[in-house]
């Protein structure tokens, strides 16, 4: 095997020390680290926030959570909700959602500032119970009506 030559590994460096791929490099290290952050630390609080906000009446429960590219909205996945009806014995009703994107212009300071996650599990707790509200039109966050036999459970539940 042939070594490599001297100029072939300069511009080597020179490539890996360009601005465009150390930004490329310094974006994929902060995007990462504010996923992290979201699915360790931001969850608790938004389990929090979210049973202040909406009471006994719904258990939420959340497979991932993840932040788009741009740093704006909040990707909530395998989202589960379940309306908690103490009056019933029978099987309780469930929203299954796969994934499901809230705006949270914020979300890329919580690591920065941390008293804006307070802020922002709140904002993300009343979108979620917002889009119950309204009624899910369709359960795995595509536009068009539900299929026939989920149409009536999304009205159900958000009662």
């Amino acid at each position: 095997m042939k070594p490599v030559p001297a100029y072939s590994m300069k511009w080597l460096k020179a490539l890996m020390l360009s601005p465009g791929v150390l930004f490329a490099l310094a974006y994929l290290f902060l995007w990462n680290a504010t996923n992290l952050y979201l699915d360790h630390a931001f969850r608790g609080k938004l389990d929090r926030a979210f049973n202040a906000v909406a009471g006994s009446r719904y258990r939420l429960t959340i497979g991932a959570l993840g932040t788009g590219s741009d740093f704006s909205t909040v990707t909530l996945e395998h989202l589960e909700l379940i309306a908690v009806d103490t009056r019933s014995s029978g099987q309780p009703r469930r929203i299954r959602v796969d994934k499901l994107d809230i705006s949270c212009p914020d979300i890329g300071l919580l690591m920065v500032r941390p008293s804006k996650a307070e802020a922002a599990s709140m904002l993300v707790s009343k979108a979620l119970l917002n889009r119950c509200a309204e009624g899910i039109t369709s359960m795995d966050h595509q536009a068009g009506p539900a299929p026939a036999d989920r149409s009536d459970l999304a009205y159900r539940v958000c009662q």
